[in-house]
C-alpha cells in the first residue's frame, strides 16, 4: 500500500495512474498464484500422458494447462476486485486519487465526510433519530 502510495505521488493523482500502481503493486501475489496453480496441475494425470504422449510444451499449455487454469484465475480476479474497489475509493477519499469533478465512491465520502462535520445532524443525536423517523413515514 505504501508503494502504491507512493507511485501516485510520484504520477499524480487520476485514475491511469491509480491502475498503473495497482498493477505495479498487486501483480507478484497473481503471479505467485499462477505459479502454485501452473505446479499443481503439472502433476495432474492428463498432463502426465500428454507428455508421455509426446505433445509438446506449447500443446500442453494451450491445450490443458491454460483452459484449467482461467476459471481459478478469474475467480481469484472477481474476489481481489471489491478490494481494488476500496482501495481506489480510500485513496480518492484521503485526496490522492480521482478527483472531484469525476464520480467516485471516496470523492463521495470525502464531500459527505466535510458536510456531516458540519451538519447539525452530526452535533446532535437525537435529530438523527427525527430525521430517520420522518423518512420511514414518508417512504410508508
Amino acid at each position: 500500500m505504501i508503494v502504491a502510495i507512493a507511485c501516485i505521488g510520484i504520477l499524480g493523482p487520476s485514475v491511469e495512474n491509480i491502475i498503473i500502481s495497482l498493477c505495479l503493486t498487486r501483480w507478484a501475489e497473481y503471479a505467485k498464484i499462477t505459479r502454485n496453480l501452473v505446479n499443481l496441475e503439472k502433476q495432474a494425470q492428463y498432463v502426465v500422458v500428454a507428455r508421455m504422449s509426446g505433445a509438446s510444451l506449447w500443446r500442453i499449455i494451450r491445450r490443458y494447462m491454460i483452459p484449467n487454469l482461467r476459471g481459478t484465475l478469474l475467480l481469484v480476479i472477481i474476489q481481489h476486485m471489491g478490494d481494488t474497489i476500496i482501495t481506489v475509493a480510500s485513496f480518492s477519499s484521503i485526496g490522492i486519487g480521482v478527483q472531484p469533478p469525476t464520480p467516485e465512491w471516496g470523492c463521495y465520502f470525502a464531500e459527505c465526510s466535510r458536510f456531516l462535520t458540519n451538519s447539525a445532524l452530526a452535533v446532535d443525536p437525537s435529530r438523527v433519530s427525527d430525521f430517520y423517523h420522518s423518512c420511514v413515514i414518508k417512504l410508508h
